[in-house]
């Protein structure tokens, strides 16, 4: 499916979701990085136009979207003036803001035990900020440990049901997190040469390890254990600063997708570091797994398209 002028610029940030009870169909969420086109949802399958907002930040760095919050799901959008959200159903904005106003580079959601929902974020201020959003939306003691901006973080759980933070910065750090207690968990993981850290994803594996990915300016993409953070097979030189960053699994092996400066998205797979097929067009990518297992995947391109594509199943 091909949305063609989905936005006036750069379609990107993307964000894909499936609906996870498959109740449901899919939704891909736009926007550009100068907010001057709105935040927009399209229809996953048909590619039809559900609704759009023109009260989205002076800029959107990244997107979310929050399950179980209490009102549906969320849409979080991170800009130059802290975080908004949205209600993903219709679109109407909610009227929290959140406390931070700086820049916030990146957002993601945490799902800490008893299916509590917490909305993270990477702060121009060299913090990770957090909202617990089961609580109205109430600040969180925000994580200090990044000693130049956070510019990209992530969310997912431990095999013990601990939900991990992974932020990444300027420093070329990648520091894993307690979400709850906010403690910080090993050593932070570095980049060679300590090259800036632009996007970070963790991907749960069946056998219940999770992986850290994460791309620096250099071009080098990395993975690590998030438990013991020992590396996973050699660094990735992708030939280009990653500027969208997603895992998930196709056919049983667990990927790492990334789109970049030169317009490209690529992918690998997330522990042999083996490229798989021929790569794609596109400056923002998304990825999501359907309640079936049908794994999907989303670009945004400079010239405003939107594409969405089947891959295949997640597992055999």
């Amino acid at each position: 499916m091909r949305i063609t002028g989905a936005h006036d610029g750069v379609a990107g940030p993307v964000l894909l979701e499936c609906d996870p009870t498959g109740s449901g169909g899919g939704f891909v969420l736009v926007s550009t990085e100068d907010g001057r086109d709105g935040l927009s949802r399209w229809d996953a399958e048909t590619g039809a136009l559900l609704w759009c907002s023109r009260t989205a930040l002076q800029g959107v760095n990244a997107l979310a979207a929050v399950r179980g919050a209490g009102a549906g799901t969320l849409i979080a959008a991170a800009g130059e003036g802290g975080v908004d959200c949205w209600q993903a159903s219709d679109g109407e904005p909610l009227a929290w803001r959140s406390s931070y106003r700086g820049t916030v580079w990146s957002v993601a959601a945490a799902y800490l035990p008893g299916g509590r929902a917490m909305l993270v974020g990477a702060g121009h201020d060299k913090r990770v900020h957090r909202w617990g959003l089961d609580t109205g939306a109430r600040p969180v003691p925000a994580l200090e440990g990044h000693n130049a901006i956070v510019t990209c973080v992530a969310a997912n759980s431990l095999p013990d049901g601990t939900a991990l933070i992974a932020s990444g910065g300027d420093d070329g750090h990648v520091i894993r997190w307690d979400a709850e207690s906010g403690r910080m968990l090993g050593a932070p993981l570095q980049s060679r040469g300590f090259a800036e850290i632009t996007n970070v994803a963790l991907l749960r594996s069946p056998t219940d390890r999770l992986l850290v990915a994460a791309g620096d300016t250099n071009g080098t993409l990395y993975r690590w254990n998030a438990l013991t953070g020992e590396p996973i097979g050699r660094a990735i030189e992708m030939g280009a600063t990653a500027r969208m960053l997603c895992t998930i699994h196709l056919d049983g092996k667990p990927l790492v997708i990334a789109s970049g400066e030169d317009e490209v998205v690529r992918r690998w797979n997330a522990v042999t570091g083996e490229q798989n097929d021929p790569p794609v067009t596109g400056v923002a990518v998304a990825c999501a797994q359907r309640a079936d297992g049908t794994v999907f995947l989303a670009t945004g391109t400079n010239n405003g398209d939107v594409t969405v594509c089947e891959l295949g199943r997640a597992w055999p």
